[in-house]
């Protein structure tokens, strides 16, 4: 790495300048960057960070939350992520409860 230029903040830079109609698709990746993000800090809290040396876990998970709150997707990362892990629990409904539509036994 020589005398290359380093942008502060490319992601506002980015925004500033994409076309309106692709703003949305923009949002759209900064999101599911964001899910992916959320989804290292939670392997690394969990039982897969448990190879990692404690100091380096944190750090790693520091450095990690430090970046989507940079982004400004901290909080909107953790409840999308939140609803889609609710959204894959199974759900059992009660037999008269049956919305419309819905296949009968």
């Amino acid at each position: 790495m020589g005398n290359e230029e380093i942008l502060s903040d490319p992601t506002v830079m980015l925004r500033r300048d994409v076309q309106h109609e692709m703003l949305a698709a923009f949002e759209m990746g900064r999101l599911a960057m964001a899910l992916e993000v959320q989804t290292r800090i939670r392997f690394l809290e969990g039982v897969g960070g448990e190879a990692l040396l404690l100091g380096t876990r944190e750090e790693m998970v520091s450095m990690l939350q430090t970046f989507l709150r940079d982004q400004g997707l901290d909080d909107l990362s953790a409840e999308w992520y939140e609803r889609m892990l609710e959204d894959r629990k199974l759900k059992f409904i009660a037999e008269g409860d049956v919305p419309d539509g819905a296949p009968s036994s």
